[in-house]
């Protein structure tokens, strides 16, 4: 399993150590929002928003089972 977060100042990828299902938790725990924005194949990428809906301030991508099984049904935290 992989998963990447991309860094939005350099358009660059890094491996991000989180697991995505805790990433999305710990957002969603601080109030703040997140979408997803691509399923492809078993890989799926989540935007995540400032706490007021605005502006995406980072996305991960990840194609860790776990993270489509907390996904199912869902779209966004909105």
């Amino acid at each position: 399993m992989h998963t990447r977060r991309r860094v939005m100042a350099q358009g660059d990828h890094e491996v991000m150590p989180d697991d995505p299902v805790e990433v999305l938790q710990r957002w969603e725990a601080s109030g703040a929002h997140w979408t997803v924005i691509a399923r492809r194949g078993v890989a799926v990428t989540v935007g995540l928003y400032r706490c007021d809906g605005g502006e995406e301030v980072d996305r991960l991508t990840s194609d860790d089972p776990r993270l489509r099984e907390f996904l199912a049904g869902r779209e966004s935290t909105l």
